[in-house]
């Protein structure tokens, strides 16, 4: 990426490197995201992994953002409606109010430490479902046989001609090929990846955004019957935290479960139980698309588990739901979706 950035940002503004708003931004990359290469060929200020990229320059009166991260652009343009917004880049002017709060916002989202990362990600169509693990696709004009990572129903994106992205894999002790990834459903992409969503809050929680001083972390967790998708010690807590997958999306409303779960009530009773023991009890819904309006419980499939999730709430367990950010070849929590029981 670093030198795909070098191939046409390749033009000198005024005092770019002297930009005070360069320079902080240079310090926040390098005291956030130390592990971001510096382009020591491009000609203005250059920062990469293997995802993505940004760039700064700067005019008299204004500094442009340089990224294909379409995802950090919108952003920008949302929080500061005055900034220009042209394909890879984004112009602010000095003027704006929080600007520079606005930018390091954006640079979280190119270079988020909370992405799970997929590589060999490549673009198909999905044909068929002869069964729960197995999909018929078209990639690269060719049909080929893909796992799927998803045993729940997925009827409304897995419709034939849907545009969907697949991991390719190059281990030959491997049945399949490819792995589905995630599902265009008319513009939104829906991971349904049902192994990812574990491995993204596990790393969103790393980072202190729910629980401060925490001490330990065990994924998981053996309570009673049940094993519980982590256990969190802090100083002062005990906290079992369970995570359910979302992929069903309704008129922007996400919802859960799209089929019958006797395992989700299970787990509910259980951190009822554990509330009742002295532990801090959370549902966590990790919403696998970037937006959604509010999060409820699908009853109209699963009146139980509303039930369930209902009276959990009575006993004091916390129920949560996050949206996700979600890329072709990455997916991260994002914001705290409303819930409605």
């Amino acid at each position: 990426m670093i030198f795909e950035a070098s191939n046409y940002i390749d033009k000198e503004k005024i005092n770019t490197n002297q930009c005070p708003w360069v320079i902080e931004l240079i310090k926040y990359i390098n005291l956030n995201f130390p592990e971001v290469n510096v382009c020591s060929k491009c000609k203005i200020p250059t920062f990469a992994n293997e995802d993505s990229y940004i760039s700064f320059d700067c005019s008299e009166n204004d500094l442009a953002f340089h990224s294909p991260d379409n995802n950090a652009l919108e952003v920008l343009k949302t929080l500061l409606p005055e900034s220009k917004l042209e394909t890879g880049s984004i112009t602010i002017n000095y003027n704006e109010k929080y600007a520079l709060h606005a930018i390091k916002i954006a640079v979280n989202y190119v270079f988020n430490p909370n992405k799970v990362k997929y590589t060999n990600i490549k673009k198909a169509v999905f044909i068929s479902r002869p069964n729960r693990f197995i999909a018929n696709i078209e990639i690269d004009g060719e049909h080929q046989i893909c796992h799927v990572k998803n045993t729940g129903r997925c009827r409304e994106l897995l419709i034939p001609g849907a545009t969907i992205y697949v991991k390719k894999h190059n281990n030959p002790n491997r049945k399949t090929n490819y792995s589905l990834i995630s599902v265009l459903k008319g513009e939104n992409l829906i991971n349904i990846d049902s192994q990812v969503p574990n491995k993204a809050v596990h790393k969103w929680l790393i980072q202190n955004n729910l629980f401060e001083d925490i001490e330990y972390i065990k994924p998981e967790y053996r309570y009673n019957n049940s094993r519980i998708d982590f256990f969190i010690k802090t100083k002062t807590r005990r906290i079992l935290l369970e995570v359910k997958g979302v992929t069903l999306e309704k008129n922007g409303i996400a919802m859960f479960p799209d089929a019958p779960t006797q395992r989700g009530i299970n787990h509910i009773n259980e951190l009822i139980k554990a509330k009742n023991e002295g532990y801090d009890s959370y549902i966590f819904f990790a919403i696998q698309m970037n937006a959604s309006r509010y999060f409820t419980p699908n009853d109209k499939t699963h009146a139980e588990f509303k039930d369930a999730l209902i009276n959990a709430k009575k006993a004091g367990v916390k129920i949560l739901a996050y949206n996700c950010h979600v890329t072709k070849n990455s997916i991260s929590i994002s914001n705290k979706c409303p819930i409605v029981l």
